[in-house]
Order: C-alpha cells, then sequence, then structure tokens
C-alpha cells in the first residue's frame, strides 16, 4: 500500500510538469518563428524548429483553451506559409512541401479569436488572418495549376471559409469586390470536382449557383455530379437551365447530347449533333455519332416496317460516316461503323430472303435469287470496312464476328474459320 500511495504521488506531481513544458515549446516556437522572420536566410533552420515545438504543444490539453497557443499557432504557420511563397517566387516547379500549412494556419487564427476575451486578442487574430490569405490563395492556386487537387482544395477551402470568417466578425473581406472573391470559389469547387469529391463540390458550385455566378461550367459540373448521386431529374433541371442560360456553350451541348444518348432519345439528338457540328467542323466524333445514330433510327423504322423511312435514315447514316471518313480515313469508329450500317443493310436483306424461300415457284424463285444476289452484294459492300477495321484494331471482338459472318455467307468457309479462331483466342473479358 504505501508504494502505491508513493507512485499516486509521483504522478500527480508529474502532470503539470508537462504543461509546463508545453507551455515553454510554445514560447520558444513564437521566439523561433520571430527569428526567422527577421532573417528568413540565416535562420531557416528556426523555422523548422518553431514548426515541430508548435505542433507539439498544440496538442498538450492543457493549452486546448489557451488564446495565445492558438495565436501562435497561426503564426507560426503564417511564416511556413510565407517561405513556400518565396520558395516559388524562384521557381513554381519547386514542390510544395508543407501542404497542410494553409489548413492549420486558419484553423489557428480562428480558434484564437473564438477563445479570446480581451478585445486585444480579438483583433490580433483578425490581423493575423487577414495578413496571410492572399498567400494562401497562391499556394491554392499553384496546387491545382499542379494537378494536386485534393491539397488544392484543402486551401481553397481555408481561404474560403477563412475569408467568410473575417467578414463575419466585422472585418472587410480580403477582395475589393465580390466577384473576385466568387472567383476563388470557383477555383475551390473545381479543385473539389476534379478530385472527385463531389459532395464538397455541390456545396461550392451552389453557393455560386445561388448568386447567379456567371459561367456555363457551374451547370456542367451540377449536371455531372447530381448524375452521380442519381438524381436523374435534377440532373435533367440543371442542364435545361444552363443551356436555356449559355446556349452556345460547347460543354453543355455535349452533355446535353450525352444525356439524350443515354436515354434514346434519337430525334432530338439529331438536332443536337447538327447544331454541335456547326460549333466544331472537324470534329471527328461528331458525324460519328451522327451517323450511328441515323443508323438506330434505320433499325427502329424496319422494326416498325416503315421501310420509305428506313431507307432515309439509311442514306444519312452513310452520308455521316462518310463526312467522318473524309476527315481521316483510319478512323476506327467511323471505319467500323460504316460496316456496320452495310451489314445491317445486308442483314435486313436476308431476312426478306427468307421469306422468300417457301415458295418454290418459277417467280418466285427469281425473286429468291434476285434478292439473295442483292444481299450478297450488300455484304460484299461492308466486306471491305470491316477488313480495314481490323487493320486498325485486330482485336475488336465486333469486327471478327462481322467478318466470321460474311465469309461463312460467301461460303469461304477456310476464312470464316480462321476468324471463329481469332475470337475464341480473345480473352474472355474482350
Amino acid at each position: 500500500m504505501k508504494s502505491l500511495i508513493i507512485a499516486v504521488v509521483v504522478l500527480l506531481i508529474a502532470m503539470p510538469v508537462v504543461a509546463q513544458d508545453a507551455t515553454k515549446d510554445m514560447k520558444k516556437a513564437a521566439r523561433s518563428a520571430g527569428s526567422y522572420r527577421l532573417d528568413p536566410e540565416a535562420n531557416k533552420d528556426k523555422l523548422y524548429e518553431a514548426q515541430e515545438l508548435i505542433d507539439g504543444a498544440i496538442n498538450d490539453p492543457e493549452l486546448a483553451s489557451s488564446v495565445k497557443a492558438w495565436q501562435t499557432y497561426g503564426e507560426v504557420y503564417t511564416e511556413v506559409i510565407n517561405s513556400e511563397v518565396r520558395i516559388l517566387a524562384i521557381s513554381q516547379d519547386t514542390p510544395i512541401v508543407h501542404r497542410a500549412a494553409p489548413t492549420k494556419c486558419v484553423q489557428g487564427f480562428t480558434k484564437a479569436y473564438t477563445l479570446a476575451e480581451k478585445g486585444f486578442e480579438k483583433r490580433d487574430a483578425l490581423k493575423g488572418l487577414s495578413a496571410v490569405l492572399n498567400n494562401v490563395s497562391y499556394l491554392a492556386s499553384i496546387m491545382l495549376s499542379a494537378g494536386d487537387y485534393h491539397d488544392s482544395y484543402a486551401a481553397y477551402t481555408a481561404l474560403i471559409d477563412g475569408n467568410d470568417f473575417l467578414v463575419a466578425n466585422g472585418e472587410a473581406s480580403i477582395y475589393e469586390n465580390q466577384e473576385d472573391f466568387e472567383q476563388q470559389i470557383y477555383w475551390g469547387a473545381l479543385a473539389a470536382f476534379s478530385d472527385a469529391n463531389y459532395p464538397e463540390a455541390e456545396k461550392q458550385f451552389g453557393r455560386l449557383y445561388k448568386v447567379d455566378y456567371d459561367s456555363p461550367d457551374i451547370y456542367s459540373a451540377m449536371y455531372e455530379i447530381k448524375k452521380q448521386q442519381g438524381d436523374v431529374e435534377g440532373a435533367a433541371v440543371i442542364l435545361s437551365e444552363g443551356m436555356a442560360k449559355y446556349p452556345e456553350d460547347k460543354g453543355l451541348m455535349f452533355a446535353e447530347i450525352n444525356d439524350a444518348l443515354a436515354r434514346g432519345d434519337l430525334e432530338s439528338l439529331v438536332g443536337k449533333l447538327k447544331a454541335a457540328m456547326v460549333s466544331e467542323p472537324d470534329n471527328i466524333t461528331i458525324p460519328t455519332t451522327l451517323g450511328n445514330v441515323y443508323d438506330q433510327m434505320y433499325q427502329e423504322a424496319i422494326a416498325a416496317e416503315d421501310f420509305e423511312a428506313a431507307d432515309m435514315y439509311y442514306d444519312d447514316a452513310k452520308m455521316y460516316f462518310s463526312k467522318a471518313l473524309a476527315m481521316d480515313d483510319t478512323y476506327f469508329d467511323a471505319v467500323y461503323m460504316m460496316g456496320a450500317v452495310e451489314y445491317n443493310k445486308a442483314a435486313q436483306l436476308a431476312k426478306e430472303l427468307n421469306l422468300l424461300a417457301e415458295d418454290y415457284s418459277k417467280e418466285g424463285t427469281k425473286k429468291y435469287d434476285l434478292k439473295k444476289e442483292e444481299m450478297m452484294s450488300q455484304f460484299d459492300t461492308a466486306l471491305p470496312y470491316f477488313i480495314k477495321a481490323e487493320s486498325i484494331n485486330g482485336t475488336d471482338r465486333n469486327t471478327l464476328i462481322a467478318l466470321r459472318e460474311i465469309y461463312a455467307r460467301k461460303d469461304q468457309l477456310e476464312k470464316s474459320n480462321i476468324y471463329k479462331d481469332k475470337i475464341e483466342a480473345l480473352p474472355a473479358n474482350d
């Protein structure tokens, strides 16, 4: 029992020593940061020392409610941020080392203000926060340009929250006009979106949406976010609003095209794609997609036995695939789809041929032979496109299947079997 009492007494005596050491570390961190501020070149090590000391001290429970500790925390990380900016001023290719510094710095000053009871403490916290935010913005922009979207968004969040904190507590924004601040919110939202952090991207883009910020990207991004969330109706509303406000925007135009494709809304797609061709005459994917739409409309017309419309859609499909091939005759999608539209036509003729097969009359046999000749001619028209498609991409399963079927139709079984073997040699998930 006696030894136990002694142990407890030792423990009770030791506890204040830990707090006292943390306080000493906090004060030493402040002095080291001050030495660095006076002569950054001669006192580089002082900055690292200050950072290490304040990181340890701020985690001490006794300092968790210390205004001075949090103020020092903000001031030390102000110097860390300033050091990064000085290095980047010499070379923007230099990697940013202390990527969490903006978050820590803003946290320090806002926490100090929240805990402060004296007026001068509150003023010091707001003054420190106001002084550092421009450099926070600079680091955020550098990280965004470098593709470091995660840390860039964290820095932009520190900037946005810090500026909001200033304004909420009676200080002026660091930006002369609201539009400049909204530009920072936009970059922050873009960083979050690029990092696939959709909840945060929606939060920031939503803020801009509410103030009618002038950028079609807001609508494009919010449309994509709502699609990711499975909010089909919300996505449609945002897209419709965006197109009404920015009818010439290419990003929204293609979003609308992709949306119509996903819904299978072929009729509306035609007009959208034709408008897109005017907007981007050198974009080969547009006539290729338009040709594909007409091919699908051809097949729907055939299924509905509207053969007059089917012939028209077939001609339109070929026309747009030809436009794509005129841009680049090695573009696989256009080459393959030109073969496919001819193949689909031949397949329809094969169905018509089967209907004539039961008529053994002289007239029936004549019709059968003519239809078969027409069908084989159509397969022959498709064949060169698939051969070329294979030369571009020799492992495309659909191309190999088409070649196997065409050679089988032509009774060239040896060639057909070659493609059968090629198909079987493909990976199972290809």
